[in-house]
């Protein structure tokens, strides 16, 4: 099944799964109902569906992606200090967003930001990670290695 053919809720389920899983979440049908912000009785429906196709199974109460399922995600990654957020920041991740279907953004560490720059960024690495996950264009934020900038 190509991915074009995915409706927009079927895709929504998709990037949740995956997503809870970077964040090492559990991803039952209660915490998407939760996350999607619809009825459970639908996410039931939903998921079901997509494991009858063979995009995700259900293993323990959680539901995960299979390889086809995974397949029909393209994640976008992006990175950076976003020390002070302005408009090329912005018009970076639009440009990045549509590129793909999830927007994953690593927050540089501030001992990186010191090593690369030598000095320590304006805010601390956890304002900047939640002022960038505050960003409705981003899917999910995480701090990034303290050992490389990447």
């Amino acid at each position: 099944m190509a991915s074009d053919s995915l409706k927009t809720y079927q895709k929504n389920i998709l990037k949740s799964i995956f997503i809870f899983f970077i964040k090492n979440e559990k991803s039952t049908s209660e915490h998407l109902a939760e996350h999607l912000s619809v009825n459970q009785d639908y996410v039931i429906e939903s998921c079901t569906f997509l494991s009858n196709i063979g995009m995700i199974s259900k293993k323990n109460e959680e539901w995960v992606l299979t390889e086809l399922g995974r397949n029909q995600l393209t994640v976008i990654f992006a990175g950076g200090v976003f020390d002070i957020i302005h408009p090329g920041h912005l018009f970076t991740l639009s440009a990045a967003k549509k590129l793909g279907d999830i927007l994953i953004v690593s927050i540089a560490r501030n001992k990186t930001v010191k090593k690369l720059k030598d000095r320590y960024p304006l805010n601390e690495e956890e304002l900047r990670l939640n002022l960038v996950n505050a960003l409705r264009i981003v899917d999910l934020a995480l701090l990034g290695s303290e050992d490389n900038k990447f």
